[in-house]
């Protein structure tokens, strides 16, 4: 059978639907406005032949530049709308701890969200600080989402 077959979907909080995409500019920093991004990632969405499941893997987050990874007690990522995740640092590297294994199916399927809720997972992420946190607004970051096979 076929290796999974990762697409990536974004949207940011002003628009209508999700795009496939592997890059998004999700606007500027200041401390009146946060920065959030709504991620799906499938599985072989719209797949006419199956192809395997994505299963045991890990997604690490991890910033464009070393300096940056303060960052990270700024981030926030929701599972599905539901869980909050736990990014753990390691290194340079912020890792997100599922609550449990997820498994991407890999069957053929129409790519809807209502008919394959076990193709896709959803990933919020959400760039805030408080108001007494002093950053360099308008600084250009570029953060990536990894997935890491077990």
């Amino acid at each position: 059978m076929n290796e999974p077959k990762i697409t990536w979907y974004a949207k940011l909080s002003s628009d209508v639907e999700f795009n496939q995409t592997n890059e998004i500019y999700a606007g500027t920093y200041t401390s009146d406005n946060e920065i959030k991004v709504n991620i799906q990632m499938w599985n072989n969405r719209w797949g006419t032949v199956d192809v395997n499941s994505l299963t045991n893997f890990l997604i690490n987050i991890y910033f464009d530049y070393i300096e940056d990874n303060s960052l990270f007690d700024y981030c926030s990522v929701v599972l599905n709308n539901s869980d909050i995740l736990n990014i753990k640092k390691s290194g340079s590297v912020g890792v997100l701890e599922f609550p449990q294994t997820i498994t991407l199916s890999g069957t053929k399927n129409d790519g809807t969200e209502e008919n394959n809720p076990n193709h896709y997972i959803s990933l919020d992420f959400t760039f805030k600080t408080s108001n007494n946190t002093k950053l360099k607004e308008n600084d250009l970051k570029s953060i990536f989402f990894e997935i890491v096979p077990l």
